[in-house]
């Protein structure tokens, strides 16, 4: 009924407006990207989700976003970190579980302190399958891309004095790119 009452130079500017409107409309709520079918998962790191429990106090805690591509041919990791390790970070890794106490063997190398000196606080790595290392059953790239959307990886911090790791969080896809950034 309202749309009678308007004038044709009245609609057509409301169409006109929301024409205009809506790339930005779906833009902004996509993160401004192309990336529509990416795939997006998470973890909080932390020493209380450390397997075996770290020693120390560590002061510190973490967030990873991962992010893999819609061709599933790359995935882009940030990690950032915030307060103080017990001890200088040695690595950094994505694992996959294969143990009934939750850990299992490095799928995708993060950081390596001998090759790249100290802990940034921020980090981010586009993983391809070069990066990729066969382990616990994990034969292929695209196998570790399943393990990683199957929640069955976790991003792992080591440290010299807690060389199994300071803080750990396990990744969760958290969505089918609901206009998150990274």
């Amino acid at each position: 009924m309202f749309v009678r009452k308007m004038n044709r130079r009245t609609w057509l500017a409301a169409a006109v407006t929301m024409a205009a409107l809506t790339p930005t409309l779906f833009l902004a709520g996509c993160g401004g990207d192309d990336d529509d079918d990416d795939l997006i998962l998470d973890a909080i790191l932390s020493a209380a989700n450390e397997i075996p429990a770290p020693q120390g106090n560590p002061q510190v805690t973490g967030t990873t976003v991962v992010t893999v591509s819609e061709d599933r041919s790359t995935i882009t990791v940030d990690v950032n970190t915030a307060g103080s390790f017990t001890s200088p970070v040695t690595g950094a890794h994505i694992h996959v579980i294969t143990n009934a106490n939750g850990t299992g063997p490095v799928i995708f190398p993060l950081f390596n302190a001998t090759q790249q000196g100290n802990w940034p606080g921020q980090l981010r790595r586009i993983l391809t399958q070069a990066d990729f290392t066969p382990a616990g059953g994990v034969e292929t790239f695209q196998q570790a891309i399943d393990q990683i959307l199957n929640n069955n990886t976790y991003v792992n911090i080591h440290t010299q004095l807690n060389p199994a790791g300071e803080i750990r969080g396990n990744l969760r896809l958290r969505s089918h790119h609901q206009g998150e950034t990274h």
